[in-house]
C-alpha cells in the first residue's frame, strides 16, 4: 500500500519518505534539494554530527520543497 523511497548520501547520511505515489523524478529532485538544505546546516560550525536540526527556517524550506515536489 505504501512505498520507501530512499536518498543515501556519500557520507552515510539517509533520507527517508514514506508515500503511496510511485513518482520517482519529483521525489529525486525533493531528496538533492533537501540536502543541499541539510548540507548548509550541516557546515555550520555549531552544528555536531546526528544532531537534530532545530531550525524554524530549515522547516519551512523543507515543508515547501515538500509541498513543491510531493502533493499530488
Amino acid at each position: 500500500e505504501f512505498l520507501v523511497s530512499a536518498y543515501i548520501t556519500a557520507s552515510g547520511d539517509r533520507f527517508l519518505i514514506l508515500h503511496d505515489v510511485k513518482n520517482d523524478e519529483p521525489i529525486r529532485v525533493f531528496f538533492l534539494e533537501a540536502y543541499e538544505l541539510y548540507l548548509k546546516c550541516a557546515l555550520n560550525p555549531f552544528y555536531e554530527k546526528g544532531q537534530q536540526i532545530d531550525s524554524k527556517v530549515f522547516d519551512s524550506k523543507i515543508r515547501a520543497l515538500a509541498k513543491k515536489y510531493l502533493e499530488k
